[in-house]
């Protein structure tokens, strides 16, 4: 979750400075450990598919005490909106920004209802909603399974299924059938990764 980090003291977007200190004294460690067998289970898929949600949508609108405040699924490209914020009392105005990142919130892994969790709190300070989209990607299923980075759209989005297994960090892992919910244990995860336990 720190792969991408908003500074709000200095309005930058990077690497989180934890994340970063993270991977430098796993790489002095040598990296992952290797004397455990290293298993893991992605409520992602694994066959590149996207959620559906399309690039650039309204996912979340706002009115009342924020009237004209917008959400938006995640677009590639350079100043991309992602958000207008908009406050009436006292009166503030912000569009936010994304520049070089991938269509993130689409991607093919596990799902959390973001804009539901944040249209709900809205709702409670006293916002009306018009929710278009509740569920985003939460983890990539190429994340999940240590297989590529998220930096570019063609990495984001590969076929898992396809690729070879040795490519992962892991040594042994298992994709969902479908994307579902981040967490959310399913028979066919838990009988794989409890058939890989010691006895």
């Amino acid at each position: 979750m720190l792969w991408r980090h908003y500074d709000p003291e200095t309005g930058t977007v990077g690497i989180a400075p934890e994340r970063a200190q993270f991977l430098t004294e796993l790489e002095n460690l040598g990296g992952w450990p290797r004397i455990p067998r290293l298993l893991g289970v992605a409520n992602g898929s694994g066959n590149g598919q996207d959620l559906g949600l399309p690039a650039g949508d309204l996912a979340l609108e706002l009115g009342r005490i924020y009237p004209g405040t917008k959400f938006y699924i995640q677009a590639q490209g350079d100043d991309v909106t992602v958000a207008e914020l908009k406050r009436r009392f006292p009166t503030a105005e912000k569009t936010i920004t994304a520049s070089g990142l991938p269509e993130l919130d689409s991607a093919p892994g596990s799902t959390l209802h973001s804009y539901k969790i944040l249209a709900d709190a809205l709702k409670k300070a006293g916002a009306t909603v018009d929710l278009h989209h509740e569920n985003v990607c939460f983890v990539p299923s190429v994340s999940a399974v240590s297989i590529r980075d998220l930096d570019e759209q063609k990495d984001l989005y590969a076929p898992v299924d396809e690729l070879a297994p040795d490519e992962s960090d892991l040594d042994d892992f298992l994709l969902s059938f479908t994307n579902t919910t981040h967490t959310e244990v399913t028979e066919e995860l838990a009988t794989w990764l409890i058939d890989r336990l010691p006895d």
